[in-house]
């Protein structure tokens, strides 16, 4: 949980710090229904519905900040860059082609282009490699980065 919380406060993700404190009360409404689920004429929460409520809110508060980070934007530029992440990193393990990416992106010049591909490689969330082939220049293609856990 206290990577989610630290995975915000370094994306500066707004909102998240009021989703991060309603983990517990959500897990106790969460508990709540686990316990009436068991039980509804007498029902108690024990530890077990607990830890259900607990791993079950925490989850949620994790997708949404995951969410948060990589669809909601304050500029054009931004939401440019979230969007060249989000289609570089859904390209799998096998990455997608610079070629590829621009043909994806008609509405961004090229050199915008590059520069938040390079922006993204150098702040560590998407990798580059070129690819040398038969004949002609090197392929770029870009993935997301083996380390990038925080999404």
């Amino acid at each position: 949980f206290s990577a989610a919380a630290r995975f915000a406060e370094r994306e500066g993700i707004k909102g998240a710090p009021s989703i991060l404190m309603r983990v517990a009360e959500n897990a106790v409404k969460i508990a709540l229904i686990s316990a009436v689920g068991r039980a509804p004429s007498a029902a108690s929460i024990d530890q077990h519905d607990f830890e259900i409520g607990y791993a079950l809110a925490k989850w949620s508060a994790e997708v949404m900040i995951a969410n948060i980070a990589s669809h909601v934007a304050d500029n054009l530029q931004e939401q440019n860059t979230n969007e060249v992440e989000r289609v570089i990193k859904s390209a799998g393990e096998e990455g997608i082609s610079q070629s590829r990416l621009l043909r994806r992106f008609r509405k961004l010049r090229k050199k915008d282009l590059v520069d938040i591909a390079d922006a993204l490689v150098q702040q560590g969330s998407v990798e580059a490699a070129q690819i040398i082939g038969t004949g002609g220049r090197p392929a770029v293609f870009y993935r997301g980065a083996q380390s990038d856990t925080a999404t």
